[in-house]
């Protein structure tokens, strides 16, 4: 898999990483919610930030958004997609494959970074 133009792709319950020529599965939908801790992820931005007009915050800073629906399709860069295609499909720490557990890691840096591309890879 050409780690440079991949993307996620939710096939019902099953969650692949995808290129031009290849996909590689990642595990289940379920499997990716237990490894983030739910079907929904929460940001939380600071006041300054979730003031600003493109924030779809709520007044406490929150947004909360359902997983399925915003990784379908949700491109990876080679950095982020290497350790996932590299991670094995047997268990991992968390109950779920690692692989499942490397894409969770992988979304929740991208996520948590909230758009500031200093604090990613």
């Amino acid at each position: 898999m050409a780690t440079e133009s991949v993307r996620i792709a939710v096939d019902g319950e099953t969650v692949s990483l995808v290129d031009d020529g290849s996909r590689i599965d990642v595990g289940t939908l379920t499997d990716l919610h237990r490894a983030l801790g739910g079907e929904t992820y929460t940001i939380t931005y600071t006041d300054e930030a979730a003031a600003t007009a493109w924030s779809q915050a709520d007044s406490g800073g929150k947004y909360q958004f359902e997983v399925a629906d915003v990784i379908d399709g949700f491109p990876l860069t080679e950095p982020f997609a290497e350790p996932v295609v590299d991670a094995s499909m047997e268990g991992g720490n968390e109950d779920v494959p690692e692989r499942t557990a490397a894409l969770a890691r992988v979304l929740r840096e991208i996520w948590d970074a909230k758009g500031n591309a200093k604090e990613l890879r």
